[in-house]
């Protein structure tokens, strides 16, 4: 028996990788577009769930034209404390109404406001 051969690899073409770029593109493409379609599936079943529950709690409107309202001030006033400042300026006269806004008269000009915004002036 003589000397151990030592061993030799032979020499080969590298493997072709069965991965390549434009595999991994498609493939995340296709992802991204059901992680999409998942997303807005849930965001619109979240959305009618909010609808309902807002539905159940929030009543009609008894405002009619000619009433007269207090409009909820939402600006903050420079250097006033907002606890101790007026939350409800008016009263105005509501002089139309759609299905959730209201059109009032504030001095010389009419304002559309939500209705939220609204409540009853006794």
């Amino acid at each position: 028996m003589g000397a151990p051969q030592p061993y030799h690899r032979q020499l080969r073409d590298p493997p072709e990788p069965r991965y390549n770029y434009d595999d991994y593109v498609s493939e995340l493409k296709s992802r991204l577009q059901t992680a999409h379609q998942q997303a807005q599936q849930s965001l619109i079943k979240n959305k009618e769930k909010s609808k309902e529950y807002y539905d159940k709690t929030a009543g009609q409107s008894k405002l009619k034209v000619g009433d007269k309202v207090l409009l909820f001030d939402e600006t903050v006033r420079r250097g006033k404390s907002r606890k101790l400042s007026a939350q409800w300026l008016g009263p105005y006269t509501v002089t139309e109404i759609d299905k959730v806004n209201a059109t009032i008269a504030q001095e010389c000009k009419f304002v559309k406001v939500h209705i939220n915004r609204l409540k009853p002036f006794y």
